[in-house]
């Protein structure tokens, strides 16, 4: 889950005391009017049982709202297989589909970034480098 924003309805801060869990939890709305700008109070939470027990309260909705919602961007790392890894005993072969599926095989398999194989001159001589010559099945 992620952090919610709640923001109150009215310019005075906000302090809605709930239930949490059996537990007596307190969820603190700041801010509030300022002159000459009105900055509504906001709560911020990452707790998932508060912000479900935010949500069922009866004053959700009237007295406070869900302003926004930050969901985190979870991203699994796993081992790489052996065939991922770069490896200089890994046969080139000499035919690809396009020009960019072979720069994404140099990339992945030998490990030759993108910037060496900017054009496709510059890719047939990377391919020349381990002794093939290139040709490309949609050419």
């Amino acid at each position: 889950m992620g952090k919610k924003f709640y923001i109150s309805l009215e310019a005075n801060p906000l302090s809605v005391d709930i239930l949490v869990g059996g537990r007596l939890r307190s969820a603190d709305f700041t801010g509030g009017l300022k002159h000459p700008i009105i900055v509504m109070p906001k709560f911020m939470t990452e707790d998932v049982e508060l912000q479900k027990a935010l949500e069922e309260y009866s004053g959700y909705g009237k007295s406070f709202i869900l302003e926004k919602e930050e969901i985190e961007d979870v991203t699994i790392v796993t081992d790489l297989e052996e065939s991922q890894t770069p490896d200089a005993d890994t046969p080139v072969p000499s035919s690809f589909p396009n020009v960019k599926e072979a720069k994404t095989w140099f990339n992945k398999f030998k490990g030759i970034s993108y910037g060496k194989m900017s054009t496709k001159e510059k890719l047939l001589a990377v391919a020349s480098e381990f002794g093939v010559s290139l040709v490309f099945d949609n050419e």
